[in-house]
């Protein structure tokens, strides 16, 4: 499969902002085209389960450290899947 991570800004009272979200939105439709396997790594943001909602997704939770391992936070991060899984599991090779 392939793996693709991108970057937007969650602005905390508009949601997705910018030319972040038009990437996502890009994403989302072109991930219906891939013939392949493809998997998406965001951060956990209701607008994105939205927009990804005909997708399999998986919910994880991630510590993130800046600064030095005492500013630890955890924070959501989604995995979004181009195909079922169930019906067609991936692997490494």
């Amino acid at each position: 499969p392939h793996k693709t991570s991108p970057s937007f800004y969650p602005h905390p009272h508009r949601g997705l902002v910018g030319h972040f979200w038009v990437e996502i939105n890009m994403m989302a439709k072109k991930l219906k085209t891939i013939k392949r396997k493809a998997v998406i790594s965001i951060n956990d943001h209701p607008a994105i389960r939205a927009c990804f909602k005909d997708y399999e997704m998986e919910a994880l939770k991630l510590d993130y450290t800046v600064g030095g391992g005492s500013n630890r936070v955890e924070r959501g991060e989604l995995v979004i899947y181009s195909w079922n899984r169930a019906a067609e599991p991936a692997g490494l090779f």
